[in-house]
Order: C-alpha cells, then sequence, then structure tokens
C-alpha cells in the first residue's frame, strides 16, 4: 500500500527508479523502528553495558 503512494508521487515528481526510492524508504522505516525497539528490549533484560560507558579504572 504505502509503495503504490510512493510509486505515484515518484511518478509525479518524476523519479524513475521507483523501486530504489521504495527500498531506501523501507530500509529507514525499518532502521527507525527496529533499533529503538533492540535497545529497549536490551534495557528490559538489564544489560547496562549498551545503555553505559565503560570507565577504565587506572
Amino acid at each position: 500500500m504505502a509503495g503504490s503512494v510512493i510509486d505515484r508521487l515518484a511518478k509525479n515528481v518524476g523519479f524513475k527508479e521507483t523501486d530504489r526510492l521504495i527500498n531506501f524508504f523501507q530500509q529507514i522505516v525499518f532502521i527507525a523502528i527496529f533499533i529503538p525497539l533492540f535497545i529497549q528490549a536490551l534495557n528490559a533484560l538489564n544489560l547496562e553495558a549498551i545503555t553505559t560507558s565503560q570507565q577504565s579504572s587506572a
């Protein structure tokens, strides 16, 4: 469904390679959703190494 909206928009703008444009937007949306969910899942498991910086003990 979202692909057809992007196809129509790309045709109006004159962009020829709509498949590349759609794949680009799909990757951006995937990253924008997956990374925060992944971090929250790690936080739920109390893995502090992901959220806190490591301090060297000198």
